[in-house]
Formats: C-alpha cells, structure tokens, sequence
C-alpha cells in the first residue's frame, strides 16, 4: 500500500510528525512543569474534552484490574451490566503489560497513532495527486488546514489530533473505510472491498457515532453515480451492501446496551448534546478554505480525465454539510472527517491558482509566494490551538484548576480506596 512513497516522501513525513508532536504534547510539558507547589498535575486539558478524561483514565484502570466489562463509576445510576469498549480495552491491557499509569498509556496511545494517522493520511492524499510536490502541498492542507474559529473544530485534522486517542483513530479509520471504498469502485477488487467492511466494524465497535457518516455518503455516492452515469452499477451496491452488513454487529451490540444499560444511553446521547452552530456561523468558519475549495472543484469538473474518486470526494463534502444538522442530539461530532474532502479540495484550488498565475509572475516569486502561503496556513493552524491553550501559561497561579489536584486530594482518594 505504501510502496509508491519515495524516500525523500518518508523524510517529509518525520519532519511533519515532528511538528504534530510538539503541537499535541508541549501543553502537556507545560502543564507539568508549571505544577504548584503542593500540587499534581493530572495530565489533561482544561478545554479539551476535560471532564470526559476522567471516565477514559476509568476505563483504563478497570482494564488493568481484570474488568473487561466498564461501568460508569461517575454515577450512582443503577447498572446491570457493564459494556464492551474494545480501544480502552486494548490501552488498559497496554498499560498492565507495561506497567505505565492511566495517564501514561492514555498519553502513549496517541503518541503511536499519531504516525499512524499521517501515514494514512499522506496515503490518502497520493490517490488524488501523483506528483511528489503536489502530494506535499496536498498533505499540508489535509493536516494543517482549518476553520477561523473552533465552532466546526471536529472537521479538521489538527484538532482530532489533540483530542483523545479514540478520536485519532476513528478518523484514521473512516479515511481507510472511503478510500478503500474508492479503490473498490475503480478497480472492483473484492479485497478493497474486505478491508472497507473490516475497517468499519472496528470504527463502529468503539465510536458509533460514525455510524451516520459510512451509511449516508456513500449511498449518496450511489444515487449521484445513478444520476451521471444513467446505469445502476450492481458490484457497487454490494459493495455498500457488505460494509453495512460488517457494521451490524457492533450496532447490534450497542441496540442491546441502549436497551438494557439505560445510563449508558443517557451518558452517550441525552447528556452529550453536541449541537451544530446555525449554517451561516459554520460557513463563515470555513470560508477561507470553502473559496479555495470552490476553485478546487472547478478545476476537476474542467478535466476530462476526472474519476470515481473525484466525484466520491465532491459527494463527501457536500452530503456530509447536511449530516451535520440531522435532528440527533450529536450533531457537531459528524463534523468529523469533513475536512478531509474540504481540504484536498483548497489543495487543488491552491494549486490551480498558482499555476495560473505562472505566466505572470516569475517562477521564484512564485514559488516564494506559495510557500510563504504554506508556512502562514501552518502558522494560523497551530497558533489557533496554541492561542486555546494560553491558559498553561498562568496554571501555576491557580491550584484548583481543572488540571490539578493537591497533594492532600490525592491523599484522601488513595485513603478511600484502599479502605472502601
């Protein structure tokens, strides 16, 4: 799958890795150094998804004590039986063998999908550019590219990738899911097509909420395909028809646990309103790269040569805009992975406009220019992050912020656990 990356791809890549490293964890090294006296630092954010790490930081422990089944210690809810969650399962099972604390392992779990992130993501970006230069400045939109403002944040990839290490890998997952649907529908080999469903039982077996996504844009793919093509390509309905028959099981599963587990259904669904911002705030958010994008889509409508892959990629970003306004109570977290068809989108709208304006400007400017470009979308990206985590910054002024605990605190919770 990766024999096509050259060498200097490869170097690239590390250099990038790098960069996403420092952004993900120097809060983190911040954070602990600043701790007050006094103090321990728990090793999470304060904006970022905070009061959820505590109930991963349990899932893990109860994984390292022998229960397979978690239960949800944060309420006093009746539960008549735990629930199955396969990622922490494997992080808790990491950190026992390892012998690393919860925060540890929670931590080195986003560390080693990080790369695994980037190297499906650069992947990805290949099938859509051939040239080494072109796949580059794809790449670059892809990781780095995002809204003005943090309302549709979950679309981007930069954001996922500060984000719990369940978010990094779903994201990974349904990118394989299309793009190995993608290569299914242009090649028709029934391995794309294995992997496609193998992927989605995994994503769905531990983040359900994606659920929508893998049922609603390629059916939409389908219907567009109907429309241009005016012929019903049967392989691609089975095809479809697989990957959802692969996701039946962990749905099945979870039916079983809403249905039993009330708690469960509450915590997941009525409690964790994640609610889409009103259409014109989330297109203002993404208009700069929305522009781009425009010029991306009309340059591949201009090409005679355009595939599947193409038109799957203008079906993702348009059809998911409407997703994300499903009268669910999750909105917002379908915003995941409609960056990937936006970004690679700007990436050819970029690309289209600089080679239009190659005859005008000399190739030196040119290139300067474009590179510079580059460099700022990389800069705002991450300064916007940066910008959301400036409260490290004066954490050691306050020792009963959401990321620290006195000494004391510790003490009594060790107390009450070995006592109760």
């Amino acid at each position: 799958m990766f024999l096509n990356i050259t060498r200097e791809e490869w170097k690239f890549l590390g250099a990038i890795w790098a960069i996403v490293a420092a952004v993900v964890f120097l809060p983190f090294v911040v954070g602990y150094f600043l701790t007050p006296d006094g103090s321990i630092f728990l090793f999470k954010p304060i904006l970022r998804n905070s009061a959820d790490y505590a109930s991963y930081f349990s899932k893990i422990e109860q994984a390292k004590q022998g229960i397979y089944f978690f239960k949800d210690f944060f309420t006093s809810e009746p539960q008549p039986s735990g629930v199955v969650n396969p990622f922490y399962l494997l992080i808790g099972l990491f950190a026992k063998f390892f012998n690393l604390s919860n925060a540890a392992a929670f931590h080195a779990a986003s560390f080693l999908l990080i790369p695994v992130f980037l190297i499906t993501a650069y992947r990805f970006v290949s099938f859509f550019f051939e040239e080494i230069s072109k796949r580059k400045v794809g790449f670059i939109f892809l990781i780095f590219g995002s809204g003005i403002t943090m309302w549709g944040s979950w679309a981007f990839s930069l954001t996922i990738l500060i984000n719990p290490p369940h978010f990094i890998a779903s994201l990974t997952l349904l990118m394989l899911i299309f793009m190995f649907s993608m290569y299914f529908f242009e090649n028709h080999q029934l391995r794309y097509g294995f992997l496609a469903g193998l992927c989605a039982f995994l994503l769905i077996s531990f983040h359900p909420y994606n659920i929508y996504t893998i049922v609603f844009v390629p059916l939409a793919f389908l219907v567009t395909e109907y429309i241009t093509d005016r012929k019903i390509h049967f392989n691609h309905i089975l095809h479809y028809i697989s990957v959802l028959i692969f996701c039946m099981p962990p749905l099945l599963y979870y039916m079983w646990v809403f249905n039993n587990v009330a708690i469960y259904y509450q915590t997941l669904f009525l409690q964790n309103g994640t609610y889409t911002p009103p259409p014109w705030i989330v297109l203002a958010d993404f208009s700069l790269l929305l522009v781009l994008a425009g010029f991306g889509v009309r340059f591949i409508l201009g090409q005679k040569d355009r595939k599947k892959r193409h038109i799957f990629l203008m079906v993702w970003m348009a059809s998911q805009f409407f997703l994300v306004y499903l009268p669910i109570s999750t909105q917002a977290r379908l915003f995941q992975g409609l960056g990937v068809p936006i970004t690679i989108f700007a990436a050819y709208g970029f690309l289209f406009l600089r080679d239009s304006f190659a005859q005008k400007i000399p190739g030196k400017t040119l290139f300067t220019f474009s590179n510079v470009a580059l460099v700022l979308l990389m800069w705002f990206s991450i300064s916007r992050l940066f910008f959301i985590d400036a409260y490290y910054t004066n954490m050691g002024k306050n020792a009963d912020s959401d990321v620290y605990i006195t000494q004391d605190s510790e003490n009594a919770m060790i107390w009450i656990r070995q006592n109760t």
